[in-house]
Formats: C-alpha cells, structure tokens, sequence
C-alpha cells in the first residue's frame, strides 16, 4: 500500500481515473478493458476503493472527457492512447507570429500561461484540494462569491445594480477566483504573458505556452444583454457537451481594454485548438522584441491604480527616468494643467 498515494482511502471517481490514464497510458495504446483492468489495479493497489457501480465505469466517462480536450485518442474502436502531436515550439517573435497567421482574423482569440504543464482551467475550479475537486464545488464557489458580494453591498455601480457575471466580472479584475477565463483578441497580447517568468534567472522559468480557441457558434455562444440577466448556474453545466460562452463586458476598464480581452466560460476547462509553446531561455529576448514592435509593456498592460502599485513593487528594480522621459513628463503635465505652465523654470526646462 503507498501512504503516499493522493486518493488513498477515496472511491475510484471519473476525475481520480483521469490521472491515472495519463499515467498509465504514456507510451502506449491500450484496449478499454486492458485500461479499465490497470486503472482498478493502480488505484486498489495504491489503498483507494473500487467504484460501486460498475455499469458505468469511471475510467468510460473520464476517456470521454479527456477525448473532448485532445488528452487521448483512439487510434481505432475500442483502443486508446495518448496524442504524440508534436506542438509548435518558438524562440523568436517572428516564428510566433508565423504560427498565429494561420489563424483567420476575428475567429480566434488567444491565451498566454507562463507555464507549459498549465491547461485552459478556470481559476475557481482549482481553488479547493486538488482531491476535492469537481464540478459541484466549482458551480458552489461561484455562487458564494456572488451572495457574499451583494451582502457586503459589493453588488452595485453609477447607481444601478450588477447582473451576476458583472459581479463576477468586477471580483475578477481585482484578483479573485472565478468560472471567468481570460482571453485576448491579440495573439501578441497572449505572448506577453506567456513569456512571464523569472528573468533574473531564467533557467529556473519553465517553457511558456499560447492557446488558440475559435470562439465561433455552436460551440460557442455570445453573451447578450438578454442572456446578461439569466444567473450563474443557468451557464456553468456539468456535461461533456455542455454550452461554452463568450463574453466582451459593456462597461470595460482600462485594463480590459488594454489586454483586448474576453472572457470565455461554460465548464471549469476545455480543450484549444491548437497550441505553441514558448522556450522558457527565450521569454526576456520576446519580451524586449515585443516591446519594441508593439509598445507592449507591463505599465500598458495594466494601466490603472492597481497596475501602477505593482509595477513598482519591491520585486522590481528601480530605475531612473532619462532625460527625454523627464521631458515628456513635463509636456503631459503641462498638457493636463496640473502644474503652474508659466514657472519660469519649467519653461526653461522644457525650451
């Protein structure tokens, strides 16, 4: 018995199957009942329980589920594997954007994560204990946060009261754990933050990645005002061919509109359509690349009060303007009178 074993001591559940099909299955093509034989025997073995109802075996719906985010194939009926795809790998920024030209202009949206072994996952989902992870809890934690937020009078603004994705919308700007995923309409905006890291010492900084989503109709749906109104638990379903949506929100912040960003949601994950991953000894020379071409900067991409405050943090080091910054400063504030223009100083300065 392994003390050690995550699932120790728990029923054999879809989700607990999906782990250990990846693990068993690395390398090989197995037939469904040879998998469903290995995964009782891994998991039994281990000190977990057998699943009480055998007409549907756990190790059915989990293949299900992983088929529908590309995790698994079946080479032919009855056989599984896992996908050798080999995924676009870049090191400059023109390779990158060689790979997002293939993709037909407003029918894609993109995503960056810093680290390759990340998935398309919705942050509330990953909130609890990874053992006590599903759906149920998932819909439960987004229900909480709306209900806390109107009882604490969170639940308002300019005078009108928020639908229950506005409040989501709102708690996730400011950093909470919600269905909500961020996407871009920029696959350079989605790069950016792939190519976040450690860049004092990059070799500790894993591969970064980008997803591509078509956010096209059936599989997608727009969120309308009409649909606005409708309440969490009418678009967060627990089905294998459950709705997904996408949502532009009416009164966009800064930030949003910096990040061209859209959210996407409906399940806790689900699958792109194509990938690319980022070399991690790459992500600073991207970034100075990104900068140069597209002005694509921290201080851009967050460009409000909280954004300011973290730009300067303690973890960032502090640099002095130049000369023609500290000109330009000077033009702006002159711009927005906010400084006295006739100091004969500044005039002077500035001439």
């Amino acid at each position: 018995m392994n003390d050690q074993y995550q699932y120790r001591e728990q029923r054999l559940t879809p989700s607990i199957a999906q782990k250990l099909i990846a693990e068993l299955l690395e390398g090989k093509t197995l037939r469904r009942q040879e998998l469903i034989r290995r995964v009782d025997e891994a998991h039994e073995g281990r000190g977990g329980y057998l699943a009480t109802d055998r007409s549907q075996h756990p190790v059915v719906d989990a293949l299900a589920r992983m088929k529908k985010l590309g995790l698994v194939e079946s080479p032919k009926r009855g056989f599984w594997s896992i996908p050798s795809k080999e995924k676009c790998k870049i090191e400059t920024l023109d390779a990158f954007m060689a790979w997002a030209r293939k993709f037909e202009s407003g029918k894609y949206v993109f995503r960056g994560v810093p680290n390759a072994k990340y998935g398309i996952q919705a942050s509330a989902f990953r909130r609890p204990e990874e053992k006590k992870r599903d759906f149920e809890k998932f819909l439960q934690i987004n229900q909480d946060l709306i209900r806390e937020s109107r009882l604490r009078g969170y639940d308002g603004k300019d005078g009108r009261e928020l639908k229950e994705l506005e409040i989501l919308a709102d708690l996730q700007h400011f950093g909470a754990a919600t269905c909500l995923i961020d996407f871009s309409h920029s696959a350079q905006i989605a790069l950016w933050f792939a190519c976040d890291g450690d860049h004092k010492n990059p070799e500790d900084s894993p591969d970064g990645k980008v997803f591509a989503v078509s956010n096209q109709p059936p599989k997608f749906r727009e969120i309308t005002p009409t649909l606005l109104a409708e309440d969490i638990g009418y678009f967060l379903k627990d089905s294998e061919e459950s709705q997904l949506y996408h949502w532009q929100p009416r009164q966009q912040n800064h930030r949003i509109i910096a990040q061209q960003s859209i959210f996407l949601f409906g399940n806790y994950e689900f699958a792109a359509d194509d990938v690319c991953i980022i070399a991690a000894n790459s992500k600073q020379d991207i970034r100075s690349e990104l900068q140069k071409v597209s002005g694509i900067t921290k201080d851009r991409m967050f460009p409000d009060f909280e954004g300011f405050a973290v730009v300067r943090s303690e973890e960032v080091p502090y640099t002095e303007l130049t000369p023609s910054e500290f000109k330009q400063r000077g033009f702006l504030l002159m711009k927005e009178r906010t400084i006295e223009t006739r100091s004969p100083i500044l005039i002077g300065y500035l001439t």
